[in-house]
């Protein structure tokens, strides 16, 4: 009921994957943060380090196309859109201590009269996919915004 004196860490859910529902919009090759465009269009990956799904079950993965692992099988990557994948990260965040999640989001994609129903949507979908592992797993999350700032020229951020 409150996020008061607990330990939050911060819930990306940006990830989706073609084929995982309706995409961003029409047209839209289905990849959210994974990749700018997948692989074989030209595309290249967005992440810095492969997530480790050896503990999602075949339902849960989708094809990364146009990517192999070294050993030469195909590469799979998780939907932060999945209920079973979202409740597992809320399960390994009851498992090791940790009491919630900040869901992070950015502001810009919450305005539907500049053209983001469709990312909005999908934001929205993940929203209720933490929600819905947060209270099965006995855990608290808040929605947090990213919100841009421009800085003039010549300034600087701490």
């Amino acid at each position: 009921s409150t996020i008061q004196d607990k330990f939050l860490v911060g819930y990306q859910g940006w990830f989706t994957c073609a084929g995982d529902g309706k995409p961003v919009g029409p047209g839209h090759h289905g990849w959210l943060h994974w990749f700018n465009y997948p692989i074989p269009d030209g595309g290249r990956p967005n992440i810095d380090i492969w997530p480790d799904i050896s503990e999602c079950s075949p339902s849960e993965l989708y094809t990364a196309p146009g990517l192999t692992y070294p050993n030469g099988e195909q590469a799979f990557l998780f939907s932060s859109r999945h209920r079973k994948t979202v409740t597992r990260h809320f399960h390994w965040m009851a498992m090791h201590g940790v009491d919630g999640a900040f869901l992070q989001r950015f502001v810009g994609e919450t305005d539907i009269d500049n053209g983001a129903s469709g990312i909005r949507s999908i934001r929205d979908e993940v929203g209720d996919r933490v929600r819905e592992a947060a209270e099965a797993e006995g855990r608290v999350f808040a929605i947090m915004y990213a919100i841009p700032t421009t800085l003039p020229v010549g300034s600087a951020a701490c």
